[in-house]
Parts: C-alpha cells; sequence; structure tokens
C-alpha cells in the first residue's frame, strides 16, 4: 500500500476515536464551508413534545440514574441525556455537557458515577446518538453547515429547558416562603434569572469550538466555559485551504473510506489506539463497549465530517478574544501538548493539569468534576456578592 493511503488511514482513526489532535499536523486542518449550496434562512426552533424514557447506563451499579429525552429540532429527532442534581446542589448552575464526536457516551462515568454534583445535560449533536434513539444524517438528503448547526441545535435545547423548566431542580431557588416583600422579591428574581440560571458549558476534545460559539452566541444563557483537552490555540484561530477539504472528503466518500471504516471500527484496533493516544492507563470493557455502541455505517457522517475538517471552518480567534465568561482549561498531566496561549490571550483563563491524558472525564471523573465545581464556585461569588448587594439596597428603601 502506498505511503498515502496509510497516512490516510491513521487520519481516518484518529478521529474516530477523536485523539485527532493528538497525532496529526494542523497541517490536516480543514476549513469550514457549506455541505450544499446555502444555508437555511428560517432555522425553526420549535420543539416537538419531550418524550421520556428511564435509562441505566452500562457502567458500574451507581445510585444516580440516567434518563434520554428526545426533542425535535428544525425537523430533526435529537436525543439527551439528563442527570438530576443531587442533594445539596439543586440550586448550583447546571452542566451542558459536548461530546466528542464518535464517541457520545463520553460522559456517562461522570454523569453516573459522581456521587455529587449539579443536574447534568449531555445532548447528542445532529447526526449523533444513533444508539439512543436519534435520527441519520444523510449528507446527501439534506445538509448541514458545521459547526453552526450543531450548535444552533444546542441552543434550541437550551432555550427550551431555560424557558419551560422542564427540570424543576435545574437551578431554581425555592422562594415561595421567604418572607420578604413582594417588591424585594421581584428584585431577586429578576437577578436570579439574569445570573444564577446560566449554564457551564463543558467540551471534551476537538469540539471545543462548540463551547466557543455557544458561549459567544449566548452571553445571557452560559455564564461558565470549561474545555477539556482542546486543540491548541494555533488549531483553534488559523484556518486552512478549502482544497484539503475537498481532497479529505472525497476520500471519505470514496472506496478507501469505507474499508478504513471498516477496519478502524474494530475493538481491537480502537483498543490499542486508546491505550496508546487516550489514557494514561489500559481502557476497559466499558470503553470499549461505549465506543462500539456509537458506530456503525449509521453514524460515520458526523465522524468523517469532523474527520474533514469542518469544525475548523474558519478563525475563532475574535470569539476567544471577546469571550467575557470565566473558562477553564484542564488537560491531562501526560499530554505534552501546551495551551499556555489560551491564558495569555484571553480575558478570564485558567489551567488545571490533572491525572490522565486526553479524555479526563472518563479515566478520572470525580477528580474532573471536583475541579469544574471549584471552578464554578469561585467564578459565581462576584454574582452572589452583587445579587445580596442588590437585595439589602431595596430592603433599605421599604
Amino acid at each position: 500500500m502506498k505511503i498515502s493511503n496509510v497516512r490516510l488511514f491513521i487520519f481516518t482513526f484518529a478521529t474516530l476515536t477523536n485523539a485527532f489532535h493528538d497525532v496529526l499536523s494542523y497541517d490536516y486542518r480543514l476549513s469550514w464551508r457549506r455541505i450544499k449550496d446555502r444555508e437555511k434562512q428560517h432555522a425553526t426552533q420549535k420543539l416537538a413534545k419531550t418524550v421520556v424514557q428511564s435509562t441505566r447506563s452500562s457502567l458500574p451499579p451507581s445510585t444516580i440514574e440516567t434518563i434520554v429525552r428526545e426533542y425535535e429540532y428544525d425537523g430533526w429527532k435529537l436525543t439527551y441525556r439528563y442527570r438530576p442534581a443531587t442533594k445539596g446542589y439543586e440550586n448550583e448552575p447546571p452542566l451542558f455537557l459536548i461530546h466528542p464526536v464518535g464517541i457520545g457516551l463520553v460522559w456517562d462515568r461522570m454523569m453516573t458515577a459522581a456521587s455529587n454534583g449539579p443536574a447534568m445535560i449531555a445532548p447528542n449533536l445532529i447526526g449523533c446518538g444513533i444508539s439512543e434513539g436519534s435520527a441519520e444524517w444523510d449528507p446527501d438528503k439534506r445538509g448541514l453547515f458545521v459547526p453552526l448547526d450543531w450548535v444552533k441545535g444546542c441552543e434550541a435545547l437550551l432555550r427550551h429547558i431555560q424557558e419551560n423548566e422542564d427540570f424543576s431542580s435545574l437551578s431554581r431557588n425555592s422562594l415561595d416562603n421567604t418572607p420578604l416583600p413582594a417588591i424585594l422579591f421581584k428584585s431577586m428574581w429578576s437577578s436570579f434569572n439574569r445570573d444564577e440560571r446560566k449554564w457551564t458549558v463543558i467540551s471534551q476534545g476537538g469540539l471545543a469550538p462548540i463551547a466557543v460559539l455557544l458561549a459567544a452566541r449566548n452571553p445571557n444563557l452560559v455564564g461558565n466555559i470549561v474545555m477539556a483537552s482542546p486543540p491548541q490555540w494555533k488549531e483553534m484561530t488559523t484556518p486552512v485551504p478549502e482544497k484539503i477539504l475537498a481532497k479529505n472528503l472525497s476520500f471519505f466518500k470514496g472506496f478507501f473510506g469505507g474499508i478504513a471504516f471498516d477496519v478502524l471500527e474494530r475493538r481491537g484496533t480502537i483498543s490499542l489506539f486508546s491505550n496508546i493516544f487516550l489514557f494514561s492507563n489500559p481502557c476497559d470493557d466499558v470503553w470499549l463497549d461505549s465506543a462500539e455502541r456509537e458506530m456503525g455505517e449509521q453514524a460515520r457522517q458526523p465522524v468523517a465530517v469532523f474527520n474533514a475538517g469542518f469544525t475548523f471552518n474558519k478563525s475563532l480567534e475574535r470569539e476567544l478574544l471577546d469571550l467575557g465568561q470565566p473558562t477553564l482549561i484542564v488537560q491531562g498531566q501526560d499530554d505534552a501538548r501546551t495551551r499556555d496561549e489560551y491564558c495569555v490571550k484571553m480575558k478570564k483563563c485558567t489551567i488545571k493539569k490533572l491525572p490522565g491524558k486526553n479524555v479526563i472525564p472518563w479515566e478520572y471523573p470525580s477528580q474532573f468534576l471536583e475541579v469544574v465545581l471549584g471552578f464554578i464556585s469561585k467564578s459565581e461569588v462576584p454574582q452572589r456578592e452583587r445579587l445580596t448587594k442588590e437585595s439589602r439596597e431595596v430592603s433599605k428603601g421599604l
């Protein structure tokens, strides 16, 4: 086999396990362009009635159960997983978890095994989550703007939950019995709606652009950002030539692309690659089972599009520089890549290193969640102090 074909096989393999950023140079990054002729002019955000189905994770037994829910956005049947807040965390900002393409169940261990924490929502992006009931994406029948349509699907879900209050325990304080005058109640509730109900968006790996765009487009909904093992600054801020996009997309749609998927979706291949590039410790059967459930011909299109580079369509430097939300970068101690440039250039950014390599939320879920909650608590202090100050000012005027 020619060297070029071998390299393309490795390229595909990297994306199927969401380690694209770990093994290939930035020269393979591709510009973001539309898949079909033009963007939808009026994308509907109407959501169908939510269908609820309880489901237990395949992870080891836990006292916490996740729920799979269905919703519809712009004609797409989508699903998301919900884990209610544990006792004592009912009023904490909920977590919105962005999965890496190819392994949507990466958040399972943190959602089910963590003994404490706020409510968590883990949406399946359009075309992903086939094993959980989401619709397949056929680009020959309907095109998508990637990553924009993935972002819009997340926005629709965020607004639906925010406006309809599907989950009473997400972050709403119980004020019914508070002995305050009506005017003070109104002031507190107004401030609460503006600040306390903001979400913390968390991304894993190469889909950090989704978190950045969500925060940039929705400052009134997103209060904090956490990026676990994101691409390096240069990869997030430097677009690449369109001709590379065409070349690689052609490969995935061709004969060799199909063979590459068949080979690289095998359990032994996944195990080998995961142990080399993703984890500090050998992966277990739970990880392999989860990965296998997410694979198959119906689930390949999002993987191919991500691998082709559509999520890195353009520079996100302006969005990153303008972000006003506190941002946390989490990276593994065994990850050789550096991300100091984020904190040098962004307004409110910190970096935290934890044990592990490139999938810390799976390998060390408790430690990861602890760091995230500490970060949120610290960033929420100024907001809560302002809420208290406003309340005192109103009470003085009574």
